[in-house]
């Protein structure tokens, strides 16, 4: 029987099974060798034994005869097919086996994908439908989905598990067996009537979930619409191409895959517009004035835009390049600045207020004395930046990244710092009264004379950081880890210490949560409490 074929075993006298990749009842991968040609291949194996529907063989026997049509260096190539009498009728089918993961595996592992590789994906998948579209009579896959793209070792792009493909000899008025996998298939495929508009869905669904890291099953809708703007940051652009390649209507889809393409490479074209493209700084500030607020992929390096208490007010640089720009005082109050790129850029006294900043890349940059109340900064790269005198009061700064920055008496009242990483950062007389600072990684830091009374510093990571004479009332270190850390004079007043690692912690003059101090000798405390 079918399900007893193990390694090692032949078939054919020629294939010598190696790797099984999938299995259930009726059918099996495997990675197999061609004892002729000495080459890896993929077999795919159905078996009937009466209890199956024959549609299952339908669908095989299509796979393999359209393959067999095909000849493109994306899909891999139709070596063989068989048929093999046991317990149950056999048929197997022999393709080339391509050498690199699955983007399903690749997602599996937590990789995400910026836009300009979903750009590349996008662009390679589409070359491939249009192949296929234009072939005669067309040829639907229907199932495209992360797990039937392969990244090949070469990094190129491959499609694959022909399966549910349809070689469309009556376009009009067909009735078609429902295939494909929920979440990436649309409403016509659902009701039997597939479309080259279909495939355009199905790798717009399959972006999103690249972009996101969240199936397309799993996110919200609106209106029938996958509702994804605000899981990830997409310059405006792609965002639409996008919205379009996913309406549920396929009237409303791009005709044709090569309609989807020219306008993808519109998109790059119109989100890497150059400072000269808009008129210079004149063209800019002449474009704003008159109501222009996109600006968005826009290449501003080194831009000066410095004139005293210029107002750019909710303006949209999403993923502008404005790298050593010379924005210092500048009014960005509500302006989207996400995934934009400011390494170097001065941005001191600039009133950022409500600004949206998450996974901008600001290492280096001088925010000194910058008003960043309520700002969001997840994500955001901050590493080595200057924040001295900075207000950031009910900032977002989740997972950011702030190694070695500079925020001396910066104002952190009621900020989330929660998972980002502070290891190494100055916080010398800084305000993070009632901030969150949940598994963030202070290892190192210096916190000496700040005030973090009623902060959460649950779960943190703060060996060996400096906190002098500190203020810790009321403060959560459930959990933290406060070995080699310096809390001489520090107060930790009704703060909550269980399960904290305080092995060569140094407590000379520090008021305990019961308030009792300890004297200014050594004290050698237990390793944790």
């Amino acid at each position: 029987m079918l399900n007893t074929l193990s390694a090692g075993s032949v078939l054919q006298e020629r294939y010598r099974l190696k790797i099984q990749f999938s299995d259930n009842p009726i059918r099996q991968t495997w990675l197999a060798e061609d004892a002729q040609s000495g080459e890896a291949v993929i077999i795919k194996l159905l078996v009937l034994n009466g209890n199956n529907q024959w549609d299952h063989l339908k669908l095989f026997e299509r796979e393999a005869q359209v393959l067999r049509q095909l000849e493109h260096p994306r899909i891999p190539r139709s070596r063989d097919y068989f048929a093999m009498d046991g317990q149950g009728l056999w048929f197997g089918l022999v393709q080339d086996y391509i050498p690199g993961q699955s983007f399903k595996d690749l997602l599996v592992q937590g990789q995400r994908f910026p836009e300009e590789q979903a750009r590349k994906v996008a662009a390679s998948v589409l070359k491939i439908l249009m192949y296929l579209h234009e072939l005669n009579p067309p040829v639907l896959h229907r199932d495209i989905k992360p797990s039937n793209l392969i990244l090949g070792l070469d990094k190129r792009v491959y499609l694959v598990d022909f399966g549910a493909v349809q070689d469309r000899t009556a376009v009009e008025g067909g009735t078609f067996t429902v295939v494909g996998t929920y979440g990436y298939v649309p409403l016509e495929q659902f009701g039997g009537r597939a479309v080259p508009q279909s495939d355009l869905y199905a790798l717009g669904a399959t972006l999103v979930h690249l972009l996101t890291g969240v199936a397309p099953a799993d996110l919200p809708q609106r209106d029938l619409r996958l509702h994804f703007r605000d899981r990830v940051t997409l310059s405006p652009n792609f965002r639409s191409w996008l919205e379009q390649m996913t309406e549920p209507a396929f009237e409303r889809r791009f005709p044709s895959a090569h309609a989807a393409l020219a306008a993808l490479e519109s998109t790059i074209a119109r989100d890497t517009r150059k400072l000269r493209d808009i008129g210079g700084v004149a063209g800019l500030r002449r474009s704003y004035r008159k109501g222009v607020r996109d600006f968005s992929g826009c290449d501003l390096r080194g831009v000066t835009l410095s004139w005293w208490g210029v107002d750019l007010s909710a303006i949209d640089l999403r993923g502008a390049d404005l790298s050593g720009a010379n924005l210092t005082n500048v009014r960005l109050i509500g302006g989207n600045l996400s995934g934009a790129v400011l390494t170097g850029a001065n941005l001191s006294y600039a009133k950022l207020v409500g600004c949206q900043l998450s996974e901008a890349d600001l290492t280096g940059a001088n925010l000194s004395y910058a008003d960043l109340t309520g700002a969001d900064l997840s994500a955001a790269n901050l590493g080595g930046a200057d924040l001295l005198f900075s207000r950031l009061l009910q900032a977002r700064l989740a997972g950011a990244k702030l190694g070695s920055a500079k925020l001396s008496s910066a104002i952190l009242i009621e900020a989330d710092l929660s998972q980002a990483d502070l290891s190494r950062a100055s916080l010398l007389e800084a305000n993070l009264s009632g901030s969150t600072l949940s598994g963030a990684n202070c290892a190192q830091a210096n916190l000496s004379l700040a005030k973090l009374d009623g902060a959460d510093l649950s779960m943190s990571d703060l060996s060996g950081a400096n906190l002098l004479w500190s203020k810790l009332r009321r403060a959560n270190l459930s959990g933290a880890n406060l070995s080699g850390a310096n809390f001489t004079g520090a107060n930790l007043t009704g703060s909550v210490v269980e399960g904290t690692q305080w092995c060569g912690t140094k407590v000379r003059g520090t008021i305990f949560p019961d308030g009792t101090r300890s004297g200014w000798l050594w004290v050698q405390l237990p390793t944790s409490f």
